[in-house]
């Protein structure tokens, strides 16, 4: 069954997805959140598990990735608490999150979260083998890769099916590090500015439209994903109960969205429309609508929400409880003993409760029934349902009072879809003057007189028994205002005993309320430590200079001259020219590495296993990757594996993990401050970026499509903001995705003292539209052989020296 998960951000948002059909949501806990924003305490996230444990619904802890060796024991601390709170799993943002939460949490399953980038069937087989029951694809993959990834995956997958768009593959976007001084990880939405191509303009190239694939939930459900999620952490409880009440009822209906239920979704969110274009595999300019229109969310206010349908929303989990878990009864009714009432649900939960006193056997004639209706021993089959009174139906409501809500979640379980029931059954035995029967999920209607010329052998006594069983069941199927629904009840009666209807449904809620307890019950769940890291051997020796291009352009034989420590180029450039990389090849004293591209699909394997053969048969046997996914095709290829600055290696941990996992070396993340550097455990040779264009972001989609309607993607250009500051465009690999480089470029040549202290092993330089002259002059500089320095440097993320900026104001308040 395929679940529907909601990312809420408060508990009111938690009741309006569960009782409109989500089977699960996703929990930002407190001390985890972006600056500004509230998380959910742990007193109430107790509260929730509680709440969604008796309903059947799964709570999932997302704490994000903002790791450091300073913050591993928060994590360490909410892995134990999440595991015995009863929460059902925790997503991990990155292996090293993964080895604590498993550490601390044994018992606890861990997901895999969209952090972690995972867009092939390597990157989901990798986070197997880490002990992941439950990966995140990306939400860029189209329905070709996703539909390949589902069919091949051993472990569960989670797809986005709704949220707001991000043009940016998992945690590449740094806009709002570099551009807004913001802490890693956390959304400035800075892609949703005014940008231009070549000259300030008022459009936004980088701005998506609300991401949808509410067209397409047949063919997704038809993929057999574990869960569809739907992020709407930022949204009202009434646009998550609209969310979850729309994608759950096509789920079950097996449709898509109609234009209604589109257009409330649109209004709700204050939304410029939605988008299918990355599940379609349509380019922005192919008609795919990928991105917002020009001048968007510039003057007045967005158009009102439909008000009709968020006051509807709001009652839909207000005003009650949606019968959501099936449940059986089964009473038993003997003179002379007490009542019992059984009460079984899904799980396999039993509660059995008794009346305070005996039962009396009822001598007195029966009440007068109307003719009409039909004897209750003669009733084979259950009515349909058009044909049951609408008091005693299986919620013992009448239709005009079932809410929406109620009627919706009525046949569903977690968000996923019930099959029909199969024909009632009832079950007669006869022993002497006993009688059981079962009634199915409808009840009958109350039994008639026994028909004219009755044999002696049919007496009185049992009329009144069957009658008295009809009455109860009537009652028991009366489950309004629980979060149960009744969907069998079995009554066994003998002897004329009788009981009131006040009596029956004094059982009935404390039986209810025995199951419910049952149902919140946590767990028991161990708990374990973190293993200590070992102790690593300090360098003081100053770190050695390296190099990395991205054309082998700007290779030439002064670079090789000057000795680098070692040579990193693009897998596909060092495959077309490997006559470039000859000087470095011939000089034991520099070390040659390939880098793959940062996103690799499963119909992209087989272009980079080529290129790998390629450059391995011209001596190069080092690979340096962007997503642990990409190891599997590279150590097939016989490479060494050194981790790229994209791996988010910000621990020891991380970096023990990689040195475990057959790593030679890591690029530190660029947006990583000199005092975290100086603490942290270099388990491999660790490299910091020291100069260069920083990367800002990397889409799926080309971005001069956005400026000239066609692909040209070998040809640099560059998106500038509304202070003028120019922002080079390359392309990642072949492939036509896009990646975003800084305005300037980070200089640290003249504070060499500060970055020498801090026990690196190597200094990377990183090339991106330098020419070969400039390549070489300012490997130069680096290692104090020649005087240069760039027109208008930047310190990027560190603070230690930092000379004057000049500063530009923003039209939108913002400085950079």
């Amino acid at each position: 069954m395929t679940e529907l998960v909601l990312r809420t951000s408060s508990f009111e948002a938690v009741k309006a997805a569960v009782q409109n059909g989500a089977g699960g949501v996703k929990l930002r806990p407190e001390g985890f959140t972006p600056p500004g924003v509230k998380g959910i305490s742990r007193q109430e996230a107790g509260e929730i598990i509680k709440y969604c444990r008796v309903r059947g619904a799964k709570v999932y802890i997302t704490p994000g990735h903002l790791m450091s060796d300073a913050r591993e024991g928060d994590f360490a601390a909410l892995a134990k608490w999440a595991g015995a709170a009863g929460a059902d799993a925790i997503v991990a943002e990155s292996a090293a999150a993964a080895e604590i939460f498993k550490r601390c949490a044994p018992d606890m399953p861990v997901h895999g979260g969209f952090g972690m980038d995972i867009h092939s069937l390597e990157g989901v087989n990798a986070a197997a083998e880490l002990g992941l029951e439950r990966v995140c694809l990306s939400p860029q993959l189209d329905r070709n890769a996703l539909r390949y990834i589902c069919k091949g995956s051993g472990i569960e997958v989670e797809i986005k099916i709704h949220g707001t768009g991000c043009p940016a593959y998992g945690l590449s976007c740094r806009m709002g590090v570099f551009m807004d001084d913001r802490q890693p990880g956390f959304c400035a939405a800075t892609c949703r500015e005014n940008y231009g191509f070549g000259m300030p303009g008022r459009t936004r190239p980088l701005s998506m439209k609300e991401f949808s694939l509410g067209d397409h939930l047949p063919e997704l459900a038809a993929m057999a994903p574990a869960a569809l999620s739907v992020d709407s952490f930022t949204a009202s409880p009434e646009y998550a109960a609209l969310a979850a009440r729309y994608y759950s009822r096509g789920l079950r209906e097996r449709r898509g969205l109609d234009s209604v239920e589109r257009e409330n979704l649109k209004n709700a969110f204050y939304s410029q429309g939605c988008t299918d274009a990355l599940y379609t595999g349509k380019a922005a300019g192919e008609g795919g609508g990928l991105y917002s229109p020009h001048n968007i969310f510039l003057a007045g206010e967005p158009e009102e929400p439909s008000q009709t349908a968020l006051k509807t929303a709001r009652e839909t989990y207000a005003r009650g409880e949606a019968p959501r878990v099936q449940v059986r009864f089964s009473a038993t009714l003997m003179p002379g003993l007490p009542a019992t009432l059984s009460v079984e649900d899904d799980l396999g939960h039993i509660c059995t409760v008794e009346s305070a006193k005996p039962l009396e056997t009822d001598d007195l004639p029966l009440p007068e029934k109307k003719p009409a209706e039909p004897a209750a021993e003669a009733v084979a089959e259950a009515a349909p349902e058009s044909e049951i009174p609408a008091e005693i139906r299986a919620d013992g409501e009448t239709a005009p009072e079932t809410s929406p809500a109620e009627t919706d979640a009525a046949t569903e379980s977690g968000g996923a879809e019930i099959p029909a029931e199969e024909n009632a059954e009832t079950e007669t035995a006869e022993t002497g003057a006993e009688t059981e029967t079962a009634l199915s999920e409808n009840p009958p209607e109350a039994a008639a007189e026994e028909p004219a010329g009755e044999t002696e052998t049919a007496p009185k006594k049992r009329s009144g028994d069957s009658a008295a069983r009809t009455e109860i069941a009537a009652l028991l199927y009366k489950t309004r205002g629980t979060p149960y629904h009744c969907r069998q009840v079995f009554v066994h009666a003998e002897g004329g005993a009788k009981i009131s209807p006040e009596a029956i449904g004094q059982l009935q809620k404390k039986a209810l309320e025995q199951l419910s307890k049952q149902r919140a019950s946590l767990p028991v769940r161990g708990e374990g430590e973190l293993l200590p890291l070992p102790s690593y051997a300090k360098i003081d020796e100053k770190p050695r200079i390296t190099v990395s291009v991205q054309s082998a352009r700007q290779l030439s034989k002064g670079l090789a001259e000057l000795e680098p420590a070692l040579v990193c180029v693009p897998v596909f450039e060092a495959a077309a020219h490997g006559e470039a990389l000859e000087p470095f090849l011939k000089n034991p004293n520099i070390r040659v590495a390939v880098s793959l591209p940062r996103v690799i699909w499963d119909s992209e394997r087989a272009d980079v296993a080529g290129a790998l053969d390629k450059v391995y048969a011209l001596g190069v046997d080092t690979a340096e990757i962007s997503n642990p996914g990409h190891a599997p095709l590279a150590k097939s290829r016989g490479f060494k594996l050194r981790a790229g600055a994209d791996m988010e290696n910000r621990t020891s941990r991380a970096m023990e993990e990689l040195r475990l996992s057959g790593f030679g070396g890591a690029v530190l993340p660029v947006d990583m401050e000199f005092d975290r550097v100086r603490l942290l455990g270099k388990a491999v040779e660790s490299e910091l970026c020291v100069y260069g264009r920083l990367p800002l972001l990397t889409t799926q989609t080309c971005l001069m499509v956005q400026r000239g309607g066609g692909c040209a993607c070998g040809n640099r250009f560059v998106i500038t903001d509304d202070a003028g500051e120019n922002y080079p465009v390359l392309r990642d690999g072949k492939s036509c995705r896009s990646v975003m480089y800084t305005a300037k470029k980070l200089w640290l040549a003249d504070c060499r003292e500060e970055w020498e202290k801090l026990g690196l092993w190597g200094a990377r330089l990183c090339f991106t539209t330098e020419n070969a002259l400039e390549c070489r002059r300012i490997t130069a500089a680096y290692m104090g052989i020649e005087n240069f320095t760039p027109n208008e440097p930047t310190r990027g993320v560190h603070k230690i020296n930092r000379r004057p900026e000049r500063k530009k104001e923003r039209k939108n308040g913002r400085f950079r």
